[in-house]
């Protein structure tokens, strides 16, 4: 899950409600009764951190890390680390992804994250950037043979073919 997502599922849990925490929030719940984990990197969580520690990010806040560990610790969510085995992997995604320079340096490292967990199905954003990405698309079909239904997605339940 990207940062994205997950401020806009966590605002949504502090009755902050607008179009993207409203989604964010039926998606995630959708996707946790058909049994998906949802997982967070570790870039994500950093990436959360430093949003809630800027004063200057509206209704961003230490709270919502207040929410996350409680998330967490009922095991409705869980961090990934990517272990040593995958480290080639994900350097691999990265320097492939970084070519399209549209995409923030961080989210190049949270897609390449999910896309080296060999547990993930997709990442849900709601970063265009990424989405729209014809080189996201290129490296899923190259790189990702294994996983032809990974998605990048704000929605993965409009999406023919994709892992719900």
């Amino acid at each position: 899950m990207d940062t994205s997502y997950l401020i806009s599922y966590l605002q949504h849990n502090k009755n902050v409600r607008n179009d993207q925490t409203v989604q964010a929030y039926e998606v995630i719940n959708r996707l946790k009764y058909k049994g998906y984990k949802m997982r967070i990197s570790e870039i994500s969580l950093g990436e959360l951190i430093t949003v809630s520690m800027n004063k200057s990010t509206a209704g961003v806040n230490l709270e919502d890390l207040e929410i996350l560990k409680s998330i967490i610790e009922k095991n409705e969510f869980e961090i990934y680390r990517l272990d040593r085995g995958r480290l080639g992997r994900f350097t691999d995604l990265v320097s492939r992804l970084k070519k399209d320079r549209k995409i923030d340096p961080t989210d190049v490292l949270i897609l390449a994250y999910s896309m080296a967990d060999k547990e993930s199905k997709g990442l849900l954003t709601f970063d265009n950037k990424m989405i729209g990405s014809k080189i996201v698309t290129d490296v899923r079909k190259e790189n990702l043979r294994d996983r032809k239904g990974f998605v990048v997605t704000n929605d993965p339940f409009s999406h023919q073919g994709s892992f719900p």
